[in-house]
């Protein structure tokens, strides 16, 4: 998701599980450099709980302002979808 420009460069948002072995570790990461590099992490949830394997799954990122993004996602094995503003610039 483009969320703007700085130095004349476009603000990329992306969301994933970040744990490579469980969809667990909902992250949203930025990138400063139009996709170079993903050089802010935002950790929105995670469990710690071995047999929850499926915590969070598919997710879709909103701007909502110049500040803040809105993230929706399955939780919990898919029993749940839940909507969370996140302050990106924090």
């Amino acid at each position: 998701m483009d969320l703007g420009e700085k130095d004349g460069k476009t603000i990329l948002a992306h969301s994933n599980a970040a744990d490579e072995q469980h969809r667990n570790n909902l992250t949203i990461k930025l990138s400063f450099d139009e996709g170079k590099t993903w050089s802010k992490s935002i950790l929105i949830d995670r469990t710690d709980d071995p047999k929850k394997q499926a915590w969070t799954a598919y997710s879709d990122l909103v701007k909502l302002s110049d500040s803040s993004i809105g993230i929706l996602y399955e939780r919990d094995n898919y029993q749940e979808i839940v909507f969370q503003v996140v302050d990106w610039k924090k």
